[in-house]
């Protein structure tokens, strides 16, 4: 969600539970820091509870990752940790494993809270090889930090029940998906094909 219908969605959910999130440099990440850091200050004073940040992924594939650091945590610092949830979206499809694992650590050391997989722009989307390969990394990094691990959310081409499940089995704590509808639905008819209730619910 971009930042100018923060706002209008907090309005529209006005009494229910429901969180907004909002997406930052999105969808290529490679707009300047202040850039993203200004969009980020926005969203919060909007309403917004959690970031997605597209990460400066040329950056990762020059291999300076001081300043994918620096970034991120300019990011940080702006999003009060514990009132804003943060999401790295790190386009694993475009980047080798050297690098999804370089960045993820980047991520745990910035103080990020989830790293995700994709936006669903470029490439594949999610894999379970790259959900497995993220959820590695942030245990490693948690331990080194000594606090609690970064989550995985495994979004782009999750499209179906099958899809969500291989990805909570890889190791994901969240799916993003635009079948989630469907999604939910296939999983309410499924158990209830299985209590013989006919729906579910």
């Amino acid at each position: 969600m971009r930042v100018n219908f923060v706002a209008h969605a907090i309005a529209q959910l006005k009494g229910s539970s429901v969180k907004v999130a909002c997406v930052i440099g999105f969808h290529e990440g490679t707009q300047s820091t202040a850039s993203k850091v200004s969009e980020s200050e926005e969203a919060i004073a909007a309403g917004a509870t959690e970031l997605d940040v597209v990460i400066n992924r040329t950056q990762v594939q020059a291999g300076d990752y001081v300043a994918v650091w620096e970034e991120l945590s300019a990011i940080r610092q702006v999003s009060p940790v514990q009132k804003v949830i943060l999401k790295l979206i790190l386009e694993t499809s475009q980047l080798s494993r050297e690098e999804i694992v370089a960045a993820s650590v980047v991520a745990g050391y910035a103080g990020f809270d989830y790293i995700k997989t994709s936006t669903g722009f470029f490439g594949r989307g999610a894999s379970e090889e790259d959900v497995q390969l993220m959820g590695r990394v942030a245990s490693l990094v948690g331990e080194q930090l000594g606090k609690e691990k970064m989550k995985v959310k495994a979004s782009g081409g999750v499209r179906t029940l099958g899809d969500a499940k291989t990805m909570l089995d890889a190791g994901a704590e969240r799916i993003g998906a635009s079948a989630g509808v469907a999604i939910v639905q296939d999983f309410l008819a499924q158990r209830g094909a299985e209590r013989g209730d006919g729906n579910g619910y």
